[in-house]
């Protein structure tokens, strides 16, 4: 717990994030003021515009954020020594690879809630209060995407041996997750057919897009609107069974980002 929050206090101290945040949050006021002007122009009978700006934006520059932080810190303490003296006062891998998860998460979340205070600042008064609460679940969704970055970057700091390429890895992982696993789902669609073994394989590829059709079901999209993975997934198991199968993906990369890490940790520090 200790070495926690220390890495909690370090990261979030830093420029990095606070200028990240501050960026995040107007970006956020920006996007939610022209999604509530379509909405207005257009005559649509929900917020929906500005919902899906803020779920798309806050996948992913969070998720970046969090999926770089974690690599660097667990790179940077390897170079600079740091790691091999917390191995050598007793703390174990599991306990390195959980403190910097933590860190990371942390700042991506602190990041996440400076974008949509200033995101509730705009809805106040222009939305209904009975549609407040579909911002409240992509807020949610939002949470989870980033620890699943998080962990996903110390993993990926803990298999690169210098911080230069921790940092070009995690953001070539950011980039086919937030492009180039679209185009997977899709040539994989005969998988999906073959049964939930198949199905879940196809979801387990891709933790931001798990996430961002996570938070379309929860927005109550439907048909093509909630993008390849989405339509396939509803058609095939439902809405309810679909969102069960994500909430499993992401708790998966979660789970298995952190353990592998603990357990690299661990042997390359020994």
């Amino acid at each position: 717990m200790k070495l926690a929050l220390f890495e909690i206090r370090v990261l979030t101290r830093s420029r990095w994030l606070i200028g990240g945040g501050a960026i995040y949050a107007l970006l956020a006021a920006g996007v939610t003021v022209l999604g509530l002007s379509t909405f207005r122009i257009l005559g649509l009978g929900s917020a929906s515009p500005a919902a899906l700006a803020l779920l798309d934006l806050g996948l992913l520059l969070p998720m970046a954020f969090a999926l770089v932080s974690g690599s660097a810190a667990v790179a940077t303490d390897r170079e600079g020594g740091f790691l091999a003296m917390l191995r050598a006062a007793g703390r174990s891998g599991g306990e390195i690879a959980r403190a910097k998860i933590a860190a990371a998460t942390v700042a991506a979340w602190l990041a996440l809630a400076a974008g949509y205070g200033a995101s509730a600042l705009v809805l106040a008064g222009n939305v209904p209060a009975a549609q407040l609460p579909v911002f409240g679940a992509i807020f949610g969704v939002s949470l989870a995407g980033a620890l699943a970055a998080a962990s996903v970057g110390v993993l990926v700091g803990a298999v690169t041996r210098t911080r230069q390429e921790a940092l070009l890895a995690s953001l070539a992982i950011w980039f086919a997750f937030a492009v180039g696993m679209e185009l997977v789902v899709l040539a994989l669609a005969p998988l999906i057919r073959a049964g939930a073994v198949g199905l879940l394989l196809v979801v387990l590829l891709d933790p931001l897009e798990a996430a961002r059709t996570l938070g379309l079901i929860a927005l109550g999209m439907e048909g093509e609107l909630l993008g390849s993975l989405g339509a396939l997934l509803t058609t095939t198991q439902g809405r309810l069974g679909a969102a069960l199968v994500l909430v499993v993906a992401l708790g998966t990369w979660i789970g298995g980002a952190a353990t592998t890490a603990a357990w690299l940790v661990d042997r390359r520090s020994s």
